[in-house]
């Protein structure tokens, strides 16, 4: 949204996605309606509106639920396990083998977390072999044998 790449025109319609606290992830689909034009300076917060079908009553007045606001549009990116994320004071990083099974250390920017894999935003290509285990005795410029894990490249959608 930032960088003026998401539409803002008002026919298009910005998907919110609704999951009940008895319900895993997120199954309901409705639309955003409204967002105003002022930030609640007490809260931080800016007051919005969604619109969802209700057409078996599942949903009351009072109720809570989890949003999520799809903010982008899908792209490819390299998703890996969790553990294999080091932090390096305010730096992510991650140990990448290369073709030769030489250990190179490279800084990445994480993004968000789906289903226990983690998005990499920038640092690291699609099809990369990074370490997942074994963070503690792995070295940059050390020789390592390939174990490969589950497969974690996908296509993330928003």
């Amino acid at each position: 949204m930032l960088e003026g790449k998401w539409p803002t025109d008002r026919a298009l319609t910005n998907t919110v996605e609704l999951g009940l606290a008895d319900e895993q992830g997120f199954p309901h689909r409705g639309r955003l309606d409204f967002v105003d034009n002022r930030i609640n300076a007490q809260t931080g917060t800016i007051r919005a509106r969604a619109v969802f079908d209700n057409h078996s009553d599942l949903l009351r007045p009072g109720m809570f639920a989890r949003l999520r606001m799809l903010a982008s549009e899908e792209y490819v990116a390299p998703l890996i396990d969790e553990r294999a994320i080091g932090t390096d004071q305010s730096q992510s990083f991650v140990f990448v083998v290369g073709q030769d099974g030489v250990v190179a250390y490279r800084g990445i920017k994480p993004g968000r977390l789906i289903d226990g894999m983690r998005v990499v935003k920038e640092g690291l290509a699609v099809g990369e072999q990074v370490v997942v285990s074994g963070l503690h005795r792995v070295r940059p410029g050390a020789q390592v044998t390939v174990k490969p894990a589950t497969a974690a490249s996908q296509t993330v959608a928003r």
